[in-house]
């Protein structure tokens, strides 16, 4: 179990990775668009996916940690 500082700890280290993983998806599909290669554009595109399944992970990540958080409070 936790104590209440390591999870706001984690909250907010979490809550900052979230907007990251956006951006990081956001460039992927830009660089997608301007790629030469059908093989750069699918790998670029797979990355794009990757930081999307990131962000969700977060999300959900960020959700169990604040229920946890009211449950010691």
């Amino acid at each position: 179990m936790w104590t209440e500082k390591e999870l706001r700890e984690m909250i907010e280290m979490v809550t900052i990775a979230i907007p990251r993983e956006k951006d990081a998806h956001r460039f992927y599909l830009q660089a997608a668009e301007k790629a030469r290669t059908e093989g750069a554009r699918k790998m670029l595109l797979s990355m794009a996916q990757q930081e999307q399944t990131h962000q969700h992970m977060l999300k959900d990540l960020l959700k169990s940690l604040q229920n946890e958080l009211e449950e010691l409070s």
